[in-house]
Formats: structure tokens, C-alpha cells, sequence
């Protein structure tokens, strides 16, 4: 579901095509039953000659500090509702490219906050990243209107009066 074997090509390509001093970040912990899977990227990462480049990092519980310090947010997802992630990397400011599944457009707010790529097309998620890494200014501008924008969007009372009047109604309900 989140595509580590596209990022993975994506990257290979993207080290093939530039000159630039570029590092890639797979972060999140192989899950019980897909070790097989995580090894297999292990693999797909050497094979593809970008070993050097590229760092599986495991379960981190440091995300802010990892997005702080990030020039890209990647999401390569092949299916996803609407990743929490996305809106983390935007309110951490850090410019993002995600494929163009779910609600990752809503969330970008059609391209408006970061990049859009179909999914499952390495080509064009490398692209983007090439296209990101040349206008790192326009990328950066974006993210910080993303970040003001939905760090107003979540802090006004418009946004949890909603969820103030479920918590009521359940509460009301719930007599025990």
C-alpha cells in the first residue's frame, strides 16, 4: 500500500539524473508479517545501486523532528484514505509530493500545497522530485501557505464545534 518499491525506483532515478548530494529516508517499522517485504527493499535498494543513498530507518517516535529536518515529503502510496502524515509534513512546513489517490488531492488542495504524481509510476514521482529539487523556493513557498492554512484551519472554534457537538450528543447517550 505505500509503495516503497516505487520510491525506491524513484530515487534510483532521480540519483541517476542528478548532480546534487540527495539522501532518501524510508521510515516506519516492517510490520510482523511483511519482514519478507521490508528485506525485499533492503534488496531492491542495493540492487538498484542507491544502497548508499538510501536509509531504512525503522519505528521512529521522532516525526516532527525528522520532518523538520527533511527537504521533501514523499508519500508514494499505492491506496490510501487520507494519510495523517500529509497533514503532518504541511504543518511542518515541508514541501510534499504525494501520489494522487484517496484524498491526497483534497488534501493538497489540487496541487495548491505540493505536487500531485499518478501512482505506481516511478518516472513521474522522480520527475517531481527533480522538478521540486530544482524550485526549492516555489516548493518552500507553498508549504509554508499549506502550513499558515491549515494551521488556521485547525485552530479556529469553526473547525471543532463539530466535533464538540459529537462528543456532546455521545455523551448525552451514553447514560451509564
Amino acid at each position: 500500500r505505500k509503495a516503497p518499491d516505487i520510491f525506491l525506483r524513484a530515487a534510483a532515478e532521480v540519483v541517476s539524473k542528478t548532480d546534487k548530494a540527495v539522501r532518501f529516508l524510508l521510515v516506519g517499522p516492517p510490520l510482523p508479517e511483511h519482514l519478507e517485504y521490508y528485506e525485499e527493499m533492503k534488496k531492491l535498494a542495493s540492487t538498484l545501486g542507491i544502497e548508499k543513498q538510501v536509509t531504512f530507518t525503522g519505528l521512529r517516535m521522532d516525526m516532527p523532528e525528522i520532518l523538520a529536518c527533511t527537504d521533501i515529503f514523499v508519500s508514494p502510496s499505492r491506496n490510501e484514505a487520507q494519510p495523517n502524515i500529509i497533514n503532518e509534513a504541511l504543518v511542518s512546513g515541508t514541501p510534499v509530493i504525494a501520489s494522487d489517490v484517496g484524498d491526497c488531492r483534497l488534501m493538497l488542495r489540487n496541487g495548491a500545497f505540493g505536487e500531485l504524481v499518478p501512482p505506481d509510476n516511478p518516472s513521474a514521482l522522480a520527475q517531481a522530485i527533480l522538478d521540486t529539487l530544482e524550485n526549492m523556493e516555489e516548493a518552500r513557498a507553498k508549504a509554508r501557505m499549506a502550513q499558515k492554512a491549515l494551521v488556521e484551519e485547525f485552530s479556529s472554534p469553526e473547525f471543532w464545534k463539530p466535533v464538540e457537538d459529537t462528543l456532546e450528543t455521545l455523551a448525552r447517550k451514553r447514560k451509564h
